[in-house]
């Protein structure tokens, strides 16, 4: 089955059971968790609105990412209540979802200047600092998000009802842990390029990019 086929499978999955626990909430008039359900249908169109607007075709890693983050922070974490029966859920999403989305901007920008002329426009350590830099952000974004919904909605997505510091501590431990993630990421694309001596590539294609346009 070819990687495009896989993501399409994701996509399609992750869109009815989006579909269908937003049907679900509205039998049960849970608002909250229809909001949450219709959001994570929409989100799943966001990769292929991307790619349209600006022409380019993302790596199927990163749209399965994003996606399977969606659907297990979102459905299962909010619709499944897997925040409550598991511990666990909250750190090991934000910890998976800083590692994975470091890596997949990692990935994604070595495919986007995969041509060798491009390949010298890229520096090693820009290279990791941004999708460092992306994946926290994408963090703290996220941290935005579940404070909206907890004053709009009266929800506790950062435990604010637990006590100010249970909120803070929540808070703060959410945006370790993806700074966490990010980091491993960091080192394993370093070492990745390391390895690959794509760094030395990287190098030789800017000199001899800087000798072509002086000679």
């Amino acid at each position: 089955m070819k990687k495009s086929e896989v993501s399409l499978i994701v996509k399609l999955f992750v869109q009815a059971s989006a579909l269908f626990a937003f049907l679900m909430s509205l039998r049960l008039h849970s608002w909250f968790n229809a909001v949450s359900a219709l959001w994570a249908f929409l989100i799943t169109f966001l990769p292929s609105i991307f790619e349209r607007w600006n022409h380019i075709k993302l790596p199927n890693v990163f749209t399965i990412t994003i996606i399977l983050f969606v659907y297990a922070s979102l459905i299962l974490g909010e619709f499944g209540s897997f925040y409550v029966k598991f511990t666990w859920w909250d750190n090991m999403l934000h910890s998976f979802s800083g590692f994975a989305l470091a890596m997949a901007v990692f990935s994604t920008m070595l495919w986007l200047y995969q041509n060798p002329n491009q390949l010298g426009q890229l520096s090693p350590g820009m290279l990791i600092l941004f999708s460092f830099c992306f994946a926290v952000a994408c963090g703290a974004v996220w941290e935005i998000i579940e404070f909206t919904m907890d004053r709009v909605f009266g929800t506790d997505m950062q435990r604010w009802q637990e006590g100010y510091m249970a909120g803070l501590v929540d808070t703060m431990t959410d945006i370790i842990m993806d700074t966490a993630g990010a980091i491993l990421s960091s080192i394993i694309g370093y070492i990745y390029l390391k390895r690959t001596n794509l760094i030395k590539k990287m190098k030789k294609i800017k000199i001899r990019n800087i000798e072509n346009k002086h000679a």
